[in-house]
């Protein structure tokens, strides 16, 4: 059990302009202890005040050079906003003898958000009706209803859930995939597959949200003949992680009409870049890694913090534990 209140070090890509509301709610929960800020380098995190951190809060930050933890001697905890970890890992951030908490489902309900945003976009014709619209065109364009159509969910972790919940909402029906668990019905989802086989989803689906961690299980976890599985008139959409699709069988999906179209926010490489041929796919939406980002989930990840801070002072479980081992 802790028995001192611990020195904390909050690192990102750059100090925040205004971090007073920030230190303002750790001190609220630990009035004694000490809080530096730093940048992500070497320099920075060098800084004996730096060094001798306890804990770790992590912003978001895309790479992470884990000799700059590993010089820490006194760190235990690291927390990090993100929901996917496998950066993280491969930086070596398992091999430190420190537990790793994640900011899983706290960006769940924006990114269920997005993910129903896509689906309403491309059942409703918006990009070709904002067009016609920039043409001045008046043009009667054939749409559809989402109710009773079937959404296929890879991935039924608090992301997955809450597509689920938003999805059933809308009065569709619910198909999900998870690689554990026990098969059956589950909460929003009429159906949840468990295993490896995530078959039965993909040949259901009229959309298909990827919503699976990136891990050597699920790296190109979608390919070539995965999307051939796929309706015709199926839509994927992609709120996970880039590495887990075959970008070059999405394309070749896409280009050949093996799938309706996709919503994409996630990519193997990012950003994009401009001469990547999904740019000029007409039956393709994308937003830049966005989906998650608001100012709610910025609250909601710090309660999280806050909350987890308090167990750690008070020696009790933490909530949010990396499996380094499976990845997420």
């Amino acid at each position: 059990m802790t028995t001192h209140a611990p020195r904390i070090a909050i690192l990102g890509e750059k100090v925040p302009a205004h971090p007073e509301p920030m230190l303002q709610a750790i001190k609220e929960v630990c009035p004694d202890c000490q809080i530096e800020l730093a940048a992500c380098t070497a320099e920075d995190t060098a800084r004996p005040e730096v060094g001798a951190a306890e804990v770790v809060y992590l912003l978001p930050v895309p790479r992470l050079d884990v000799s700059l933890l590993a010089r820490m001697p006194n760190l235990r905890w690291i927390h990090t906003g993100m929901a996917g970890v496998e950066n993280l890992l491969e930086a070596g951030i398992g091999t430190l003898p420190v537990v790793l908490t994640n900011g899983a489902g706290v960006h769940a309900p924006p990114i269920a958000e997005h993910v129903i945003a896509m689906v309403m976009a491309f059942a409703r014709r918006l990009p070709a009706l904002y067009q016609q619209q920039e043409r001045h065109q008046w043009q009667w364009l054939p749409a559809d209803e989402v109710a009773g159509q079937t959404m296929g969910i890879l991935g039924f972790g608090g992301i997955g859930r809450e597509v689920a919940h938003k999805a059933r909402a809308l009065g569709m029906r619910v198909l999900a995939f998870r690689r554990r668990g026990t098969p059956g019905p589950d909460g929003d989802a009429d159906y949840v597959y468990c295993g490896d086989d995530p078959s039965p989803v993909i040949r259901e689906a009229d959309f298909l949200v990827m919503a699976l961690p990136l891990t050597p299980a699920t790296q190109g976890f979608l390919h070539r003949e995965r999307f051939a599985l796929m309706k015709p008139t199926a839509y994927f959409i992609n709120i996970g992680r880039g590495g887990t699709v075959v970008e070059a069988d999405l394309v070749e999906a896409l280009r050949q009409h093996t799938i309706a179209g996709a919503g994409l926010d996630v990519f193997v490489e990012e950003p994009l870049p401009a001469d990547h041929p999904l740019w000029e796919l007409p039956n393709v939406l994308i937003s830049p890694h966005m989906s998650a980002s608001t100012p709610h989930s910025q609250k909601r990840n710090l309660d999280l913090f806050l909350r987890n801070l308090q167990r750690y002072i008070q020696g009790e479980p933490l909530l949010n534990v990396v499996d380094v081992q499976a990845g997420y």
